[in-house]
């Protein structure tokens, strides 16, 4: 891998972490009750890991 692809793919995963953070305010907003609140809770988390395991990939390969 390139060192261009390297930093796109990391670009990439930060953009998607910061985009979980940035959803879970107004998804527990629309979702006020407790089920939504917690299934909002578990879609920002897959989306932060999601972006952490596509940053730490591409640190290391």
């Amino acid at each position: 891998m390139t060192w261009h692809q390297k930093r796109r793919r990391a670009g990439l995963g930060i953009s998607q972490m910061l985009l979980s953070v940035v959803l879970y305010v107004p998804l527990i907003s629309v979702f006020s009750s407790l089920d939504g609140s917690v299934t909002s809770l578990v879609v920002c988390l897959f989306l932060f890991c999601g972006g952490l395991v596509i940053l730490i990939s591409s640190r290391f390969s």
